[in-house]
């Protein structure tokens, strides 16, 4: 059985695959694990000071899947970096988890970080699981190509939010091709002065 071949929103031939095959799909789970294991040590080895394990399907799963398909790999991941990296410090991303995964998510796995997709209030991010993780994210990359008073408000807002967790600033997902330098440049500064 095989899978799309390419990515896409729903991630519909991947969880027909899981459904369908179970056996065979937790066998792919695990090769996966071990090639982001791999990979992420090699980071850690050229000198990151940090990795992150960007789930890209955790969103719209029910629960016993997000446990298996999302929890359970990263656990894995985690546990097989530490055991030769124990001080690694490493940030998961299960994009557009709900609440309820992101704090099983923040529980379970042994992540150091949590970044958060654009969804998600920083404000019970901070107040739920501020206190057992660092908290990453997460304007929304639209925000950063508005740029002017929509940019100003939404940097300050989440660092508002997010003032009494260990946290990082970063976008909810990634920056877009079409965002202009200009803008970036204000948020770093906006960011590096409101310290």
């Amino acid at each position: 059985m095989a899978a799309a071949g390419r990515g896409g929103d729903e991630q519909r031939a991947a969880k027909l695959w899981g459904y369908r095959d179970a056996e065979n799909f937790d066998r792919l789970l695990e090769i996966l694990a071990d090639c982001v294991t791999f990979h992420l040590t090699k980071q850690i080895e050229a000198g990151a000071d940090a990795v992150q394990i960007f789930d890209s399907w955790a969103s719209g799963l029910p629960e016993k899947q997000f446990e298996r398909w999302v929890i359970e790999p990263t656990k894995k991941i985690v546990t097989k970096i530490r055991t030769i990296h124990p001080k690694a410090k490493i940030i998961g991303f299960p994009r557009a988890a709900t609440l309820q995964g992101y704090e099983r998510y923040a529980n379970e796995t042994g992540v150091d970080a949590i970044s958060f997709d654009t969804s998600t209030p920083m404000s019970w991010a901070a107040k739920t699981l501020g206190g057992k993780v660092a908290l990453q994210g997460n304007l929304d990359p639209v925000v950063l190509i508005a740029g002017g008073r929509a940019l100003q408000k939404g940097v300050d807002a989440i660092l508002d939010e997010a003032r009494a967790a260990p946290f990082i600033f970063n976008l909810g997902h990634g920056i877009l091709p079409e965002t202009p330098i200009a803008h970036v440049e204000e948020l770093v500064a906006r960011v590096r002065g409101a310290r």
